[in-house]
């Protein structure tokens, strides 16, 4: 293991890690609890020790810099992601200005988290003091005038300094401290007592506690008005990289779709041959050149303005600035390079408008996918194999459904504790926060809410409900819409109105379903608000099909009812309407009669005529995914994996799906496609029937559990 593996991960990293954590905490919890498994609550116990080993790394690591004499902006980026933590503390350091300038800038950009004042006892009974100075200990400023004073001091003045510390922290409104450096109790305890007498006087000692590096910047003047930011001229490799780029890899120019067109052409973009094996050589030996690549296949110097964070940075994070660096910018773990996030800052600062900086502030890098290390990144960036890969299914989070056993029986406990339910902090509306939150930022297009079974017995229950869930959504959903889903157009109309219901910007919601029986009582509500649809291929008339069901001919001819008179009298847009064919579980899709095609054939093949019909140029196709693996034995992930995939390949590109999954984005198993294949062709022919029947035989008996 080489050095740089060895380095612990920046704050960004662990607060993604504990956010998952807690997510995980909560589902286990809530379900060890409704099946009294104790196996499910050892687990939670397993991940709460893991969680407080990472809320120590987190403060071991600093949230925030207060010490930072560079250019103060570069720390917005932090406070940006920190913004979601538990609580910020502050770095070491002894100048007060610094401290307050933390303070003021919470306040003004509306950032409430609790802050733990960094206190250290700075103290000749260690050699810290001296280690700080010297710059041994990354992170941590002493200045000459500081190492001087300590030095001529006694340990009564050290305290002295620490109390003052404690007070100053405690008067900006610090929720607390942590005191280092500190030997026994009896050290610990005369430190508070002295700062409880020092009160709000902490100003009184300004001077003892103001050790400035020699030219100090400071983001606010003592005024407190914002003090102007450096803006420095593009470097030359700045302007070369932005060239570079702008000239190949920019798909908004014409370079872009050259090469991709040329790479394509000569067979580099399947990732293997003599022409991808010249390409990725070149580039390699170009980028270590120019860039100190390190080769890691998934290429962020777009989003880092040029340089890399792997090898430019000595941790080798996604996301720089790790915290360590001196006050003159350099890198702390090695004092001979300037620190990277240093670099990608002034990177940042020197495009017009602000607009570099802007990004910076609004950008945080996911971690590399380890699958494309030492491939070619400039073609894992062409051909969407990196992180820039976009999801080519429109998804909308399942989660939310009072169908799934867990999350309903936590959704009955919620509406059980009374009318303050939905805005009083409780454990149930904690477990359904996480549920908007996650599907948020596993990249949900819509987030579904279900809430038919509250309906099944008292059908303004659903109503009221749904209104609540709409707010969650709305509060937590991180900007995502919602998609109503109700087989009640009561409760479509209740949630449609209420998401509308505020004075923020929305994006129109999605609302499931609509059918051709219920068009001209849903549709005109676009009057009042716009809104997306599904239209749910399903009829009151008798199917008139092979085998009592309705027919490739009819599910189309219902989706052609649908879109015109949707676009034709109520002016939607064909891209606000999506069309689902419904899903059979393939357990059960076996035709009764000779001659009767499964329903995965119609459904597949109604999308096919959907997606193929000129005049529905636009139009979505939908599914939901569930419900085609219900009844197998195992595999179900893998299974819904394969089956996405195939109704792809007929045209599907929207789903009701866990987005946790992905699917779309990863491959599926070739046997599990294979079998979803033999469904897809089930014409009702002989042939067909026997290959479906075969692959289901084959896939249970490997798969059935031993009973």
């Amino acid at each position: 293991m080489n050095g740089k593996e060895k380095e612990p991960r920046n704050v960004r990293e662990l607060l993604t890690e504990t956010k998952d954590v807690s997510d995980s905490i909560i589902d286990l919890a809530y379900a060890s609890i409704l099946y009294e498994e104790e196996e499910l609550a050892e687990q939670v116990r397993k991940l709460e020790d893991r969680m407080d080993e990472l809320m120590y790394q987190i403060r071991a690591l600093v949230a925030v810099s207060v010490r930072s004499y560079e250019d103060a902006e570069s720390a917005t980026g932090i406070l940006q992601v920190a913004s979601g933590a538990e609580f910020l503390i502050t770095q070491v350091g002894w100048d007060w200005r610094k401290s307050l300038e933390l303070f003021t800038y919470l306040e003004k950009a509306g950032i409430d988290v609790p802050v733990i004042g960094n206190v250290y006892v700075l103290s000749t009974l260690t050699p810290a003091p001296r280690l700080m100075h010297d710059l041994k200990l990354p992170g941590c400023f002493v200045s000459d005038e500081l190492l001087a004073k300590v030095q001529s001091e006694g340990v009564d003045d050290h305290l002295e300094r620490a109390a003052q510390q404690v007070a100053m922290y405690r008067a900006m409104g610090a929720a607390g401290v942590d005191i280092g450096g500190i030997h026994d109790y009896d050290m610990f305890a005369r430190i508070l007592e002295r700062a409880a007498e020092i009160g709000t006087d902490w100003e009184a000692y300004k001077e003892n506690l103001h050790w400035p590096a020699k030219e100090p910047f400071y983001l606010y003047d003592e005024s407190g008005e914002k003090n102007r930011l450096m803006t420095p001229y593009p470097s030359f490799r700045k302007r070369f990289f932005d060239f570079s780029h702008k000239a190949l890899l920019d798909p908004d120019q014409a370079g872009f779709h050259v090469l991709k067109s040329t790479m394509k052409f000569l067979g580099a973009d399947r990732g293997e041959g003599a022409v991808y094996r010249l390409f990725n050589t070149g580039e390699k030996a170009f980028k270590y050149l120019i860039f100190e690549c390190e080769e890691c296949g998934d290429c962020f110097l777009p989003e880092n303005f040029g340089y890399c964070t792997m090898g430019g940075c000595q941790k080798g994070l996604d996301n720089a600035p790790c915290g360590d660096a001196t006050v003159e910018g350099q890198c702390g773990n090695d004092p001979e390079q300037a620190c990277t996030g240093e670099l990608v800052y002034e990177a940042a600062a020197s495009e017009k408008e602000g607009q570099g900086l802007v990004r910076l502030r609004t950008t945080i890098n996911k971690p590399r996918n380890p699958a494309l290390k030492h491939t070619s990144s400039i073609l894992n960036y062409l051909f969407e194999r990196d992180h820039t890969m976009k999801s080519p299914l429109i998804s909308i989070g399942e989660a939310v459904h009072a169908s799934i056993p867990k999350t309903g029986a936590v959704m009955r406990q919620l509406h059980e504790l009374g009318a303050d339910a939905y805005t009083k902090p409780s454990g149930p509306l904690e477990y359904i926060r996480a549920l908007i939150e996650s599907q948020a930022d596993e990249g949900a297009d819509y987030i579904a809410v279900n809430l038919d079974a509250f309906g099944e017995e008292d059908p303004q229950q659903a109503v009221t409900m749904m209104i609540e869930y709409v707010r969650l959504v709305r509060q937590w959903g991180r900007g995502v819409p919602i998609c109503m889903d109700s087989s009640s157009d009561d409760v479509l109309i209740a949630g449609l109105k209420e998401w509308y219901n505020t004075n923020d910007p929305v994006e129109p919601p999605l609302l499931n379903s609509i059918k051709t029986y219920t068009l001209d009582k849903m549709l005109p509500l676009k009057k009042e608000h716009d809104f997306s649809f599904i239209g749910l291929l399903v009829s009151e008339e008798r199917p008139t099909g092979p085998g009592g069901s309705h027919s490739v001919d009819e599910l189309f001819g219902m989706a052609k009812a649908i879109f015109e008179k949707a676009v034709g009298e109520y002016g939607f847009k064909p891209e606000q309407i999506f069309f689902d064919s419904t899903v059979f579980p393939l357990a059960i899709d076996m035709p009764m009669e000779p001659g009767v095609p499964g329903y995965t054939y119609r459904t597949f093949e109604t999308i096919r005529r959907i997606k193929t019909d000129p005049q529905m140029k636009g139009a979505h196709c939908s599914l939901g995914i569930s419900n085609s693996v219900r009844d197998l034995p195992a595999r179900r992930i893998g299974v819904s994996r394969a089956y996405v995939a195939k109704a792809m390949e007929y045209g599907l590109d929207a789903g009701i799906v866990n987005t946790a999954h992905k699917y779309g984005s990863v491959e599926p198993d070739p046997n599990l496609l294979q079998m979803v294949d033999a469904y897809a062709r089930l014409d009702g022919s002989t042939e067909r029937t026997t290959e479906a029947m075969q692959a289901m035989a084959d896939f249970c008996r490997v798969n059935r559990k031993p009973s």
